[in-house]
């Protein structure tokens, strides 16, 4: 007969977890301002005839997060190799320098389009991940969060595990990778940019003036009008628990911990389209960049914890930083290139660029 020894483990239990649970629906508003300083600035952003946006933060407690991006320094290329632009048209883009106050010493560089309005609403939506699950889940490509020690893709999104928001009214946005458009099923139609919201500054960003889009013998197509957002709130784990990264977010006397994977970590990532209004089947709203962003929920108390309503938490670039994604345009051969410039580099700055999610 087989006889079976019990060993009793010295340890305890985990009694409570520091854990929340967002509302079924929650806001997602994207910011961005000009910055102001007696300084000279470059790479800013502005609105309509190159006024500046005076600064907005929202109030209230944030947990700060730390992420990357996706765009390449090189320039962003479009897939479709056949689409055209006047270069007179995206010189436009072109840094645009200004003295805001009559002083000489203070001047303020406007790149890439203008916008109508200083921020962007989004409602997102809590998605049944058993009911409903995600299209794509199994091969959409995340941001990386990489890591200075470790400098590789750490974090794993807990898809389909866990809690996922996404923006109300987008059937499949995992299938949105490289346009908007596809963010939806086979047999759905195409996922069009919403702007029926526009006088609330709902889901879409507008341009002050839309670029001319041009096909390869020349011909005006459509234009791309302004900035379209998809956006994943959800949950997220540490890939390799036993080898964690430094916590990024530790403040106090060193050394730097290792991330605890135990905590609940919470994961933001943004998608950024350029929007495409035309009726021309082969022009769609290509995906441009994508921003990552992390932190953990952390106990009441602390100043910083997510769930404390009703602000969740913010996110987005430090005072004075932002994102610029610089955009590589074949051009046109005509009267306005002179020069039969084959591309020219132009750049979309959002400077300041804040995320806030609240109730």
């Amino acid at each position: 007969m087989n006889e079976f020894v019990a060993e009793q483990l010295s340890g305890s239990c985990i009694s409570s977890v520091v854990a929340g649970q967002a509302f079924p629906s929650i806001s997602l508003h994207i910011l961005y301002y000009t910055t102001e300083t007696t300084a000279p600035v470059t790479n800013q952003t502005g609105l309509c005839d190159n006024k500046m946006i005076l600064r907005h933060d929202a109030a209230g407690k944030n947990a700060v997060l730390y992420g990357s991006n996706d765009h390449s320094p090189e320039g962003f290329d479009f897939p479709i190799s056949g689409i055209k632009f006047d270069l007179l048209d995206v010189s436009k883009w072109d840094a645009k320098v200004i003295t805001p106050y009559s002083i000489p010493a203070y001047t303020v560089s406007f790149n890439g389009p203008r916008f109508r309005e200083p921020n962007t609403y989004i409602r997102l939506t809590k998605r049944d991940q058993i009911a409903n699950p995600f299209a794509g889940s199994d091969v959409v490509y995340w941001t990386d969060a990489n890591d200075q020690t470790f400098g590789q893709d750490w974090l794993g999104n807990a898809i389909p595990g866990g809690w996922c928001f996404t923006n109300r009214g987008i059937p499949e946005p995992m299938l949105g990778t490289i346009y908007f458009e596809d963010a939806r099923k086979a047999t759905d139609p195409p996922n069009e940019v919403d702007r029926s919201k526009t006088l609330i500054n709902e889901n879409w960003t507008p341009f002050c003036e839309a670029l001319p889009v041009y096909n390869s013998n020349g011909s005006l197509i459509g234009s791309f009008d302004g900035l379209a957002w998809i956006a994943f709130f959800n949950t997220a784990v540490v890939k390799n628990p036993m080898e964690p990264p430094l916590d990024s977010t530790y403040i106090g006397p060193l050394p730097i911990p290792k991330l605890d994977p135990k905590r609940q970590i919470l994961n933001l990532e943004i998608w950024i389209y350029l929007t495409k209004n035309s009726s021309d089947p082969s022009m769609k709203s290509p995906k441009i960049a994508s921003l990552r962003y992390w932190t953990y929920t952390r106990d009441y108390g602390t100043g910083n914890f997510p769930f404390d309503p009703y602000l969740f938490f913010g996110a987005g670039a430090a005072v004075g930083g932002g994102v610029t994604i610089p955009i590589n345009f074949n051009l046109l051969q005509n009267a306005n290139n002179p020069e039969s410039l084959q591309t020219h580099q132009a750049s979309i700055s959002l400077s300041n660029l804040k995320f806030f999610i609240g109730a």
